[in-house]
């Protein structure tokens, strides 16, 4: 039970981090942080529908949520690989805009 609450406020301060670079702003509402919070915790349980839900609930932009969230002080992906969360980590990566670098290697 400890656990969960530690983890629970680890992904509600990652969230909050990730505040300054999809609000950009120094404060958030209560209910966007919640929001957040509730994206990290959809990354963590490996669940497509779930998180795809979270990230509509949320209001923020795919994209942003896939660029700037940050869980546990780290990216929405890497996060999610770090708990073995390998469905939401695919998703998040199919939607990452690529890279000037990434498109030239293609061409």
């Amino acid at each position: 039970m400890l656990n969960i609450k530690r983890l629970s406020l680890s992904l509600f301060l990652g969230a909050l981090v990730s505040v300054s670079s999809i609000a950009q702003a120094n404060q958030l509402s209560p209910s966007l942080e919640k929001k957040l919070v509730k994206v990290c915790e959809a990354i963590q349980s490996n669940n497509r529908f779930k998180l795809h839900r979270a990230i509509k609930n949320s209001g923020v932009d795919k994209r942003q949520i896939v660029k700037g969230l940050v869980c546990n002080g780290m990216d929405g992906e890497s996060f999610a690989l770090s708990v073995n969360a390998t469905v939401t980590a695919e998703f998040l990566a199919s939607n990452k805009k690529p890279s000037k670098e990434q498109l030239a290697r293609k061409s």
